[in-house]
């Protein structure tokens, strides 16, 4: 199953595109309240509550908080990630803006009575 990195602006996913990459990916420490406060504060996603299947890709995190074995990088229990490319302006990042469209009204049928 295809996992994709919650971070703002990451578009890293692992599935069959990123077979030739080295990534992992992380759940978010939902169980260590304070953690968590760091990580989101770290993405800049202060007020989002992320869920048991958002994760977060190892691009996010330095060298030093992985511990390598047997091949495989474990994350480290007080690990924070640190390494985000947001922009400078993410807060100013325009929302979707609906506008409405009126149109003339026609007649699609005609009704025989």
């Amino acid at each position: 199953m295809p996992r994709y990195c919650a971070a703002i602006c990451c578009k890293n996913r692992r599935g069959r595109n990123n077979k030739d990459r080295k990534l992992s990916f992380y759940p978010f420490p939902l169980h260590d309240k304070e953690r968590l406060e760091k990580w989101l504060k770290n993405m800049k996603r202060d007020s989002w509550v992320p869920s048991k299947y958002q994760f977060l890709c190892s691009d996010h995190f330095t060298p030093d908080s992985l511990d390598i074995r047997w091949g495989i990088r474990y994350l480290k229990q007080n690990a924070i990630p640190t390494i985000f490319s947001l922009p400078e302006d993410h807060q100013k990042i325009p929302k979707l803006q609906l506008t409405l469209l009126y149109l003339p009204q026609k007649k699609l049928w005609k009704w025989k009575t």
